[in-house]
């Protein structure tokens, strides 16, 4: 890893934990402002399976260029709900809506809006059903997958991109994860798997086509991308509600698909992201492929890419390139 950015510590007496009830659901969420006035606020949406404190690079960079910054645990993370039985909660378009009264409730007009992994997708989306609140859009790692006018089920979409095969078990209806991650040694196996826990060989434990092998993980050494503290700190977070809320992310496919329909007319091509976005690829991940970075460039007119050499965890792995990226475009869009 390069040099790493500044980033916020736990107790960090410039941001604050919060939390706020939305629907009937509660949301945990850090909430940062800059020492003087600030005039925008940034909306940052973390991945899976990471927490807002996966911003902590980003938070102070941004906070001395004048931004307000927010960053919430989605639905089922860290310490917001994770509601049983529907798994409508965990849906894109209810957290979309969730996320837009959040910021409504701060006193947002609008908002630039920023995400990473399933962020990425989450942040889009809200793009899409609330163009007039979202004047920038930052993506981290996933591109845009615009709405489908027909239903692809997770074991056809593996089918035709075989890079997605881990989502068959990270969805699985058997609970494959949940089955591993009972306590705190098992979260802590899996997270670390996930973060750059390697076997003796030097190989990951992980594959883009199959998932995690779990019988590895014991024996992995201790990933880079977290220190014992921030792994300390994940685990409790996660072992608020186990993982079964953070998985339900990949068996909502169905509902987002409807809800992603009043989106779409006649012609697929209405689902336009027309605000100015940056996405930011991450030339190591395993599942994203050029094909699909290219494909969105017909969907986002006003779109920028900029491609680094890093795994999936590309704001904490290069934290300052990341931040120098987003210092440049963020300044030439006229925020700063």
């Amino acid at each position: 890893m390069d040099k790493p950015a500044e980033k916020i510590s736990f107790n960090d007496p410039h941001v604050q934990r919060r939390t706020a009830t939305i629907n009937g659901k509660t949301y945990a969420y850090l909430y940062a402002e800059p020492v003087h006035k600030y005039s925008r606020t940034i909306f940052l949406i973390h991945g899976f399976p990471d927490l807002s404190m996966g911003w902590r690079y980003q938070i102070p960079f941004l906070l001395k260029r004048g931004l307000r910054v927010v960053c919430p645990d989605c639905m089922g993370y860290g310490q917001s709900d994770s509601p049983s039985g529907s798994m409508v909660p965990f849906a894109l378009k209810s957290q979309c809506e969730d996320f837009y009264l959040l910021a409504k409730q701060l006193g947002c007009e609008d908002i630039i809006l920023g995400g990473h992994d399933w962020g990425s997708v989450l942040a889009s989306r809200f793009a899409l059903y609330f163009p007039d609140f979202i004047t920038h859009l930052i993506t981290f790692v996933v591109p845009y997958f615009p709405p489908s006018p027909k239903y692809v089920a997770v074991n056809d979409l593996v089918k035709l991109q075989p890079s997605f095969g881990y989502m068959l078990q990270f969805g699985s209806e058997d609970g494959v994860i949940e089955s591993h991650t009972q306590n705190k040694e098992g979260i802590r196996h899996f997270l670390n798997a996930l973060y750059g826990g390697l076997t003796q060989d030097g190989k990951k434990a992980i594959t883009a086509t199959s998932g995690i092998d779990f019988e590895c993980l014991p024996q992995l050494s201790a990933g880079k991308l977290l220190d014992e503290e921030e792994m300390n700190y994940y685990v409790n977070e996660f072992s608020r509600t186990g993982l079964r809320g953070p998985c339900n992310t990949y068996r909502v496919f169905y509902q987002n698909f409807v809800d992603d329909l009043p989106l779409l007319t006649e012609n697929p091509k209405e689902a336009v992201i027309n605000c100015p976005t940056l996405f930011i690829r991450a030339m190591d991940d395993f599942a994203i492929t050029s094909n699909m970075v290219e494909n969105m460039r017909a969907y986002v007119p006003h779109l920028t890419v900029e491609e680094v050499r890093s795994s999936h965890w590309i704001m904490v792995q290069r934290s300052q390139k990341v931040n120098d990226i987003l210092g440049f475009w963020l300044q030439k869009q006229g925020i700063f």
